[in-house]
């Protein structure tokens, strides 16, 4: 149905009471064996701001201030708040579900300059989950290579959909271009900025991808 595997089909897009806020500085916090040994010291800046895909505006804040900061206890102390505002008992369990799809998409979508959560398609698998389906064009003449994820659902929205182009051409650099989600860009010249060609044949352009972008 599409080309990268299901890695997995949950989002995180929790009903918080309470945004984590500057508890992790706190003295009283005592950091879970578990969510210790769960991050080494030379990932722990690494999988702190990997949350940043799922978190709200100033939780992202936080992230960056303690990321500054590099204090690994720090970090674990946010991480572990984080799971346990999202997640209640099951904190452990989703920190670590959510650790392995970082992993995952580590895989498919990091590359020479930016990890897989930090890419435009990391964000959005992390944040939404797995889209359903994927149309696919790396070979067009006229337009720059291009993925367009379609959503059946995404929490109370139908048929949303999120088109990556990569017009630097070089290795798993797909940036989002355009979106019907809302909160996310919405840019109605995509057509134009996808396509390679000018002049006569402008008139063209995007024929492929507004075919699957309508699909």
């Amino acid at each position: 149905m599409y080309q990268y595997e299901e890695l997995s089909n949950q989002s995180y897009e929790f009903d918080r009471s309470k945004d984590v806020e500057d508890d992790y500085f706190s003295d009283e916090i005592v950091i879970d064996p578990a969510f210790q040994a769960s991050i080494t010291d030379d990932s722990v800046g690494y999988y702190l701001e990997s949350l940043i895909p799922i978190s709200k505006s100033n939780e992202t804040k936080n992230i960056l201030t303690i990321s500054k900061v590099r204090d690994a206890e720090k970090a674990r102390k946010y991480i572990q708040i984080y799971w346990l505002r999202t997640a209640n008992e099951k904190a452990y369990e989703e920190w670590m579900k959510y650790k392995s799809q970082v992993q995952e998409i580590e895989n498919f979508f990091s590359n020479s300059f930016q990890a897989g959560y930090e890419t435009d398609r990391g964000r959005i698998y992390l944040k939404y989950g797995p889209p359903s389906h994927i149309s696919k064009n790396d070979n067009s003449s006229s337009e720059y290579p291009y993925e367009i994820w379609q959503y059946n659902r995404i929490g109370s929205f139908n048929n949303k959909r999120f088109i990556f182009y990569n017009p630097n051409l070089t290795n798993n650099t797909h940036q989002l271009l355009h979106s019907d989600m809302i909160g996310e860009i919405k840019n109605l010249n995509w057509p134009s900025e996808l396509s390679r060609g000018s002049g006569q044949n402008s008139q063209q352009h995007g024929s492929n991808s507004m075919d699957d972008f309508n699909d």
